[in-house]
């Protein structure tokens, strides 16, 4: 709805306020933009903005519109209702969109752990001597240090082995003079 009036009583309006007028208590000063609750048509209650301004017509001293535009507050109501179910669709969508994704990108980023379990496995099992594979920059560090670890151990055993061939050996030849 709109409506512009004069201080002389004259008025124009929009046709969907048939005969009614929207009353306003004050006009307010010249350029000050208010916020006001309005009766319509049939007893509706509008939000409406109002405003004064001037106007200088050619040739004529300047003329005072008091301008007011509104709306049903039902229509906004309705128009808020049908914007938060679409918000609150639309979060959803987006937060199942990102749960999926995450999901994704945590599986994706966990390969390179899936494949360093099945080597040390892999080496448990005696099937392999060494954690072989291409591994991100953040595990090699890891990957690194434990087939040293092996490697070690690959020695430590091996000189184990020789001490006790020579114990076997020592024990061996006294055993064989007695």
């Amino acid at each position: 709805y709109w409506q512009v009036s004069r201080a002389d009583g004259r008025e124009a309006r929009s046709r969907s306020l048939w005969d009614d007028s929207l009353k306003t208590t004050d006009a307010g000063s010249i350029g000050e933009r208010r916020s006001v609750a309005l009766k319509g048509p049939n007893g509706t209650e509008l939000l409406g903005v109002t405003q004064t301004i001037l106007v200088a017509p050619p040739g004529a001293e300047d003329v005072a519109l008091h301008v007011v535009a509104a709306l049903d507050r039902q229509d906004i109501a309705a128009s808020q209702r049908s914007f938060l179910r679409l918000l609150v669709f639309s979060l959803a969508a987006l937060g199942l969109i990102l749960i999926v994704a995450m999901a994704f990108f945590i599986r994706l980023a966990l390969r390179p752990f899936g494949v360093l379990a099945r080597e040390l496995q892999a080496i448990h099992a005696g099937q392999s001597r060494v954690l072989s594979g291409d591994f991100p920059d953040e595990v090699q560090g890891v990957v690194d240090d434990l087939n040293r670890l092996v490697a070690f151990q690959d020695v430590a055993l091996e000189r184990a082995r020789t001490q006790a061939a020579d114990l076997a050996h020592g024990l061996k030849t006294p055993l064989t003079v007695l």
